[in-house]
């Protein structure tokens, strides 16, 4: 939905002091007013907003959103990439004998798995509330660089309690480059652009992972006991030495806010502020902090948005994790099993731009949900179903890859474009992306070796969760659908139209429209 169709604070009283086009008038019919997107029913004054594209930018700011766009994106989806390949990595390094050469039991891999995640969840809110009181430039190339340095001490690892302690290290550090980098993303972008941007930045990840699998099938061909070392270390060693190159290429890099980007012109900078102006997030930025926590940790919103990502992230990571060894079980052997791997995450990534572009364009994000939400139980469908042909079975990996993707964009976005405040966008933020990571940790168990080679419980699991994904979808659009008639016909919002109640009502404010 576009930004001006939220702010309709004065609708009411202009419809009440006949200020309105009239469309057509008919004293035995329903009167029907327009203004700009906002269509009302005269006999019942019951408002409904058609949700229509946004409107054309001048060319100085689309010039100016094209300069943040090739500063911001590509940075942070290189980023992006190093990270979710420091997670999923230990997948392809199981295929190459990580088990054997550690003496670990099927259950001691999967802790070491779920060890990553715990840390994840515990330190992922406290990270975000460390970067607003930090300075991004710092704080986001220091964490990776802290990444790299523990993924490189991984290759000398020589039993379980080693790998498990880096694995906990790993995903203490990695716990806050995601919420915070999508926080620090939505600083720069109105409510309409941020789908395609975060796709943007989180497609680098699909990216990763088929990158994962390409880089581990050329590690263990040509570098399997070089210098006495097998292919999986190796592969952390690269990882890891590349990850580190990357953080500390960012320090120079990453502006801490419009105000110090030296890219920048004076004018560009006025202009990118003045753009956000009326971003309900930007409004209310100077409240207090201490307000915008409670406000967060009470709100229905961000709840049903963790249950959600719950159900969306865990089929998402145990399919990431585990896609090697399930195409593996489709009887190819290893190496090109990693291989076969890449398609279902490229396939994923260009589905996820699509999705975006369209749901921005539509401003709509509930409906985009539920189709890549149907398009993924469909994938599991074929992989569930014992009956069907291994090219069929390939073909539904591929086809949950084009629907799972697009959902962790799109349901991020939903999320932050219904919440108003810096503070308490960055910790409902965090506290979604926390929950999703708890069902990460908990699908490391979906796919046991005891299940090989046809998964049936992992897939059933999934498919579940996912449809219980879509049901989450389905209430959350009709209770803020029902939220917006109910803003649009109060009548109190003249009392509050202040800048300070504003700030202090948030998206509660009548003028707050919620995206559906």
């Amino acid at each position: 939905m576009s930004r001006q169709s939220r702010y309709s604070s004065s609708l009411i009283e202009d419809y009440e002091n006949d200020n309105i086009e009239t469309v057509f008038e008919n004293d035995n019919a329903e009167t029907v007013y327009e203004i700009f997107d906002v269509t009302i029913t005269g006999d019942s004054k019951n408002v409904k907003e058609k949700y229509k594209p946004i409107t054309a930018m001048s060319r100085e700011e689309s010039e100016l959103l094209w300069k943040i766009d090739i500063r911001i994106i590509p940075l942070f989806a290189l980023l992006y990439t190093f990270s979710f390949m420091d997670k999923v990595n230990i997948g392809n390094a199981k295929l190459e004998h990580l088990e054997e050469d550690l003496h670990l039991t099927q259950n001691q891999y999967n802790m070491i798995l779920s060890s990553f995640f715990v840390a994840y969840v515990l330190f992922e809110v406290p990270s975000n509330i460390m970067l607003m009181n930090s300075r991004p430039s710092v704080w986001i190339p220091s964490i990776m660089l802290a990444c790299g340095i523990i993924l490189i001490c991984t290759a000398a690892a020589q039993n379980f309690p080693q790998i498990m302690i880096l694995r906990f290290l790993l995903g203490t550090f990695e716990a806050g480059f995601f919420p915070g980098a999508v926080f620090y993303i939505t600083k720069w972008y109105k409510n309409n652009e941020e789908n395609f941007r975060i796709s943007l930045f989180v497609s680098a990840a699909t990216i990763a992972g088929a990158f994962s699998g390409l880089m581990s099938f050329s590690v263990a061909t040509f570098f399997h006991e070089a210098n006495g070392l097998s292919g999986w270390q190796w592969a952390f060693i690269i990882d890891g030495t590349l990850t580190c190159a990357v953080a500390l290429f960012s320090f120079f890099l990453i502006p801490d806010s419009i105000e110090t980007a030296s890219w920048l012109t004076r004018r560009e900078r006025k202009l990118a502020t003045e753009r956000l102006s009326h971003e309900p997030s930007h409004q209310c930025k100077d409240y207090t902090e201490k307000h915008q926590i409670l406000e967060a940790f009470k709100d229905w919103k961000i709840y049903m948005a963790m249950l959600l990502y719950f159900c969306i992230l865990a089929p998402l990571y145990s399919f990431s994790f585990f896609i090697s060894s399930i195409v593996n079980g489709l009887g190819f052997n290893p190496l090109y099993s990693q291989l076969l791997a890449a398609p279902p995450f490229i396939l994923g990534s260009g589905s996820s731009l699509i999705v975006a572009i369209a749901s921005d364009r539509a401003g709509v994000r509930g409906p985009y949900l539920v189709c890549c939400l149907l398009v993924s139980i469909l994938g599991y469908a074929f992989l569930v179903t014992q009956s069907v042909s291994i090219p069929v079975k390939y073909l539904g990996a591929c086809i949950v890859g084009i629907g799972l993707f697009p959902c962790v964009p799109t349901s991020i976005t939903w999320l932050i474009n219904n919440l108003a405040g810096e503070t308490k966008c960055a910790i409902g933020d965090a506290m979604m992306i926390a929950a999703g990571n708890i069902g990460a940790g908990i699908s490391t168990q979906f796919y046991k070796s005891l299940d090989a080679p046809y998964y049936k419980l992992g897939h059933s699991i999934s498919l579940a969760l996912l449809i219980v994904a879509t049901i989450i979808v389905l209430i959350k659009f009709n209770l803020l659908s029902r939220a917006n008639d109910k803003k649009l016909i109060e009548k109190y919002n003249r009392d509050i139209d202040d800048e300070e109640m504003t700030m202090k009502f948030g998206e509660k404010h009548p003028s707050f429209m919620y995206s559906l």
